[in-house]
């Protein structure tokens, strides 16, 4: 939190003492706060390569690889789409005066946030399965 105490509006935000707002603290990060990482889009040529190259396979596995391509496409829209304008709106907030209306958008942070996990577990789980069921 930058060294200072957070105010009563930042605490209530998006609970458990996160706001959006804030680098490093379960939120967005600037530049400050990178992280060197895989790129989502070279991830999703990896996944999309493995894909193909299962084709030639055929079977189970291939099936489970391209569930999985599925399943990134969909973290990576619903992110660009929804959670990205989520958290744009909750980072022009005061949050010493939070509009009427932020529990709802709050509670679509929460749910959204609920269904890309569960959405890049399962892509996950898919690409674990994807050779040990390989016809």
């Amino acid at each position: 939190m930058g060294g200072r105490a957070a105010t009563a509006g930042e605490a209530l935000v998006f609970g458990g003492g996160q706001h959006l707002g804030q680098p490093g603290v379960g939120g967005r990060r600037g530049p400050q706060d990178a992280v060197d990482g895989p790129d989502p889009l070279t991830c999703l040529a990896l996944l999309v390569a493995a894909c193909v190259l299962g084709y030639g396979r055929g079977g189970t596995g291939f099936w489970l690889s391209a569930g999985a391509v599925v399943l990134v496409v969909a973290v990576i829209v619903l992110t660009v789409t929804r959670l990205d304008a989520l958290n744009r709106l909750a980072d022009s907030w005061d949050p010493d005066l939070l509009p009427a209306d932020w529990a709802r958008a709050r509670a679509e942070w929460w749910n959204l946030h609920l269904v890309r996990t569960a959405m890049a577990v399962a892509g996950f789980l898919l690409l674990l399965l994807a050779p040990a069921l390989h016809e």
